[in-house]
């Protein structure tokens, strides 16, 4: 029988587990020959736009990117400023492609150190994990640029909005800290009153538990209607008599019938 791999996944990660052991592991290697491709690829295309570049005027290079290498030049200035980074640094070069792609962007320029010490540190940052932190950088970057733009008086109605609104977001945690305080209150006696009403019958209302709806019973405990109805039905089966089966046909049903019209005859009286 062909074993297979048992691991958990991360998320965009392929499913090795529906594939034999064997055949998984050299699709393993081919997958990371082929990232290794891909950074070269990368690399050294930065490298061939950067020589060109420096030999010629803008504007030219710009429509030799586009019309010769067919690429766009927003592309190729990507690949040459990963290219130019990894000159500097060479850890940087263990990163997957889109991952150096991103980190090449105007954007990223602030993080570029943030991502070496976590390198450094022995992490492997993963393309989508830099992608983010770039996008973060580009808001936080945005968020500066329009609050270099208010007046004074703008940036004082800003900070009273965000304080008040700070306010309300302490109150509303404030509260629902309550609410979970008391709901948890509320749990702890209602587990003992079951525990003191129920005793031996504790276990057999958690298993009619694990097979009814909460939110059912519920429903039915708020409804006086069908809370009457319920009531009424076992007040019903309550006040019935259970009829025991005789061990023989000549023992009587209980409750005892008998044979004849008669009454039992009575004790005399001492």
């Amino acid at each position: 029988m062909t074993k297979y791999l048992e691991r958990g996944l991360m998320p965009n990660e392929f499913d090795y587990t529906a594939v034999a052991v064997d055949i998984a592991g050299q699709m393993r290697a081919a997958a990371d020959r082929v990232h290794k491709l891909q950074r070269a690829a990368v690399l050294d295309l930065g490298r061939e736009l950067n020589v060109i570049k420096n030999q010629v005027e803008h504007g030219r290079f710009v429509e030799w990117v586009e019309r010769e290498c067919q690429m766009s030049i927003r592309t190729a200035q990507r690949a040459m400023q990963a290219a130019e980074m990894v000159e500097k640094n060479d850890k940087l070069s263990y990163l997957p492609p889109d991952g150096l792609l991103a980190l090449s962007s105007r954007a990223a320029k602030p993080i570029v150190d943030k991502i070496v010490g976590r390198i450094d540190a022995g992490q492997k940052p993963s393309a989508a994990e830099i992608k983010e932190e770039v996008a973060e950088e580009r808001r936080q970057a945005q968020r500066a640029a329009l609050e270099a733009k208010l007046t004074p008086q703008q940036r004082n109605t800003k900070a009273r909005r965000e304080a008040e609104e700070q306010r309300r977001d302490q109150a509303r945690k404030r509260e629902w800290a309550k609410r979970e305080a008391a709901e948890s209150a509320a749990t702890k006696v209602t587990i003992k009153m079951l525990i003191s009403c129920l005793g031996d019958h504790l276990g057999e209302f958690v298993a009619l538990l694990n097979k009814a709806s909460l939110r059912g019973i519920a429903r039915v405990l708020r409804d006086p209607v069908q809370f009457a109805a319920i009531r009424a039905e076992l007040s019903t089966e309550m006040a019935t008599p259970e009829t025991v089966e005789p061990e023989n046909d000549d023992e009587p049903l209980l409750p005892f019938t008998y044979a004849t019209d008669q009454p039992p005859a009575q004790l005399p009286m001492r």
